[in-house]
């Protein structure tokens, strides 16, 4: 009898989120991508200042089902001792945060229950590699996330990210990393984390050196201060991503390879495909 097909949901938003959905559109159709809401800058931040709606940046390039994780408004603020940082845009520019910071959203927002029933009934969860601070933090401080998260069977898996954030994430271990995620989710929810072991190109490593971003620390002794299970394996792309004309962004070119990081998700998920 075929095994029915797996329901994942993924947790992140850009590239993140749509190299995952890209990679995992084979194994299953039940795809879903829960995204971030608190992008307020650029043409989207004069979209809600003027409009009222919520901003459309991750969902206009992510492919499948995609579900905002909250259908309030809502400002992302950052508290970083006597420090406040109003809206995405300013966090997600070059200010430094320390790892005692906390991230919040104003006025608190509930969580969606299209993004609830997702989670509820979904076999596999994965937290995409991107931007602590703007991408993932702002979906799992929605309230009721957390107690969804917990009530959820399904592994939950967070797929590093390859380099860190000058400024905010600078020298930063993978084991930082779910620490973070867990004190917004609870310590030891994360059940697996998918880690990046080969060598990016000397080329790319000076290039990105000059602007202070450097790859995440993945020393093994770390591994052991956290109860997730930790996956090592090759999952650099090769190929590099072009900048897009009128981008003001800065975007790393360094990036996952969405075929090897959907097959190392599929051995944790142990399907047969």
């Amino acid at each position: 009898m075929p095994q029915k097909a797996p329901r994942i949901v993924i947790l992140g938003g850009g590239t993140g989120s749509f190299t995952l959905l890209q990679g995992l559109k084979s194994l299953t159709p039940n795809l879903t991508a829960v995204v971030s809401m608190s992008d307020d800058g650029g043409s989207t931040g004069v979209l809600r200042d003027e409009y009222g709606v919520l901003p459309p940046g991750d969902i206009l390039h992510i492919r499948g089902q995609v579900v905002p994780v909250t259908l309030y408004q809502h400002t992302l603020v950052a508290e970083d001792g006597d420090r406040f940082y109003y809206g995405e845009h300013l966090i997600d520019s070059d200010i430094a945060l320390s790892k005692n910071a906390t991230l919040r959203l104003e006025p608190e927002t509930q969580l969606n229950p299209l993004a609830h029933d997702a989670l509820c009934a979904a076999d596999l969860i994965v937290i995409a590699p991107g931007s602590l601070y703007t991408s993932l933090i702002p979906i799992l401080a929605v309230t009721g996330m957390r107690e969804t998260l917990a009530r959820s069977k399904a592994r939950l898996v967070s797929v590093a990210n390859l380099v860190n954030k000058p400024g905010q994430t600078d020298g930063w271990h993978v084991v930082d990393y779910v620490q973070q995620l867990e004190r917004y989710i609870g310590t030891d929810r994360i059940t697996d984390v998918l880690y990046n072991t080969e060598p990016i190109s000397p080329t790319l490593l000076l290039r990105y050196a000059k602007e202070g971003e450097l790859p995440v620390d993945t020393e093994r002794t770390r591994f052991a201060e956290i109860a997730a299970n930790f996956h090592g394996a090759r999952l650099v792309s090769k190929e590099l991503s072009a900048r897009v004309d009128g981008d003001v962004l800065h975007r790393t070119l360094i990036r996952h390879d969405a075929t090897r990081v959907a097959d190392e998700l599929k051995k944790l998920f142990a399907v047969e495909y």
